[in-house]
């Protein structure tokens, strides 16, 4: 399993770099689970894309654009060959550490599902919080939870299945350091 995510125990010690090897772990077991081996179908690759669209656009926009491109022709070559690449490309992507600016990059796409469903005042008190996240003085998840709270509020669908939102469960607490 040379893509599973291994991080040294003392590097755990680092907020930013704990919060990324689990979002890793989470993300690989998704593939794992869904994706890999004999659940390999093309339905199954792009499923798996667009659940971690957004993780992927805030790891590595570059690698972004590279992977949803590849995705597009899934009968140029075999599809095991395809997944390959893709997965090794996604995680070199997520190993990445996430910046402010590409979070608040990532949160504002996500917001833009969500403009008509959300009231002018909400969206206000939304972008306070992105811009009070951008520069440093609440921790990533107070805009999460506001985003989160619009889409349960009033769901997008292709929004409800973004992992970015919820890249793994609540109670680790990750979101709340960095």
């Amino acid at each position: 399993y040379p893509l599973m995510p291994v991080e040294e125990e003392g590097r755990l010690n680092d907020d930013m770099l704990r919060e990324n090897f689990i979002e890793r772990v989470f993300a690989y077991d998704d593939w794992m689970q869904n994706v890999a081996g004999d659940n390999l179908t093309a339905r199954a690759l792009i499923e798996f894309h667009t659940r971690h669209k957004f993780q992927l656009l805030a790891h590595s926009e570059k690698i972004y654009r590279q992977l949803g491109p590849m995705l597009g022709d899934l009968k140029s070559e075999p599809l095991k060959d395809i997944a390959d690449r893709y997965i090794s490309s996604f995680m070199e992507a997520m190993t990445q550490r996430v910046s402010r600016g590409s979070h608040v990059n990532a949160m504002q796409h996500l917001m833009g599902y969500l403009r008509d469903a959300m009231a002018d005042e909400d969206r206000q008190v939304l972008m306070e919080q992105i811009d009070a996240y951008h520069r440093g003085e609440v921790p990533l998840v107070v805009p999460m939870t506001l985003l989160r709270m619009a889409q349960r509020r009033e769901p997008v669908d292709y929004l409800s299945s973004q992992k970015y939102l919820t890249p793994y469960p609540d109670e680790l607490g990750l979101r709340n350091r960095v």
